[in-house]
């Protein structure tokens, strides 16, 4: 990345994936770098059915932040997202420069509650019924103005969704659970989680961080981390 260059990183919906920002890259380049992260259970990243818990995902983006050597970011975050920014501003507001949420609720609301549980149900049926949910998410979550035109890009949409969780519905179900506030542990979890980096398809590990007996390395998942800037470098450590 350019070192001179502010940072943006965008994060993703639950339905998302890092390719989905593509397409707004060049609204933000080349005055900023881009940093997408797919969370664990998404895309590249490892789907390991272990608990998920968004305060740890405010500690995994921090730990990409030091290994990027970037002191602040411009954070934005959507649906999901936007929970996941809020965790971070809670524990590193001080690494901030602004941030932007979207799409998400700041209290507790019944429905949501209800349609989590409902998503949790079609989930535990299996690949039959989880494509069944795909059409009624879609048809749930987006309003008429953008579902009329959206045209034949909106069926693309949710016909992607379900190939990439058809088989791996129980990350789906770890991702969901994980907006539970109740199941959150403390923070000072021994898991040791890594990042693939697409710059250089390399694992990274965390610095500052070990394993204990060799339990945090078989308990670990990879978040994949994509840096989008100006010139792809050669190796993370060129990052």
């Amino acid at each position: 990345r350019q070192r001179d260059r502010e940072i943006v990183c965008l994060l993703n919906g639950l339905a998302m994936h890092t390719p989905a920002w593509y397409g707004f890259l060049p609204r933000l380049r080349p005055d900023y770098d881009v940093l997408l992260w797919d969370y664990p259970g998404q895309c590249r990243s490892t789907t390991a059915d272990v608990p998920y818990h968004l305060d740890r995902f405010g500690t995994y983006l921090l730990r990409i932040l030091d290994r990027l050597k970037a002191k602040k970011i411009h954070l934005v975050g959507i649906s999901y997202g936007g929970f996941v920014a809020l965790e971070f501003a809670r524990q590193y507001h001080d690494r901030l420069h602004t941030m932007a949420i979207s799409g998400i609720l700041l209290s507790r609301e019944k429905l949501f509650d209800m349609y989590q549980e409902l998503s949790l149900r079609f989930y535990a049926g299996g690949p039959d019924s989880f494509e069944q949910y795909t059409y009624y998410m879609y048809e749930k979550i987006f309003g008429e103005a953008f579902a009329a035109s959206a045209g034949d890009s909106l069926a693309k949409m949710r016909q992607s969704f379900c190939d990439r969780y058809r088989d791996r519905t129980t990350a789906l179900v770890r991702l969901t659970k994980a907006q539970n506030p109740a199941t959150s542990p403390a923070r000072s979890g021994s898991t040791t989680h890594r990042w693939r980096c697409s710059a250089c398809d390399s694992a990274c590990t965390p610095p500052g961080t070990s394993s204990r007996n060799g339990s945090a390395l078989r308990a670990r998942d990879e978040s994949r981390a994509s840096m989008a800037g100006t010139a792809a470098p050669s190796s993370c450590c060129d990052i």
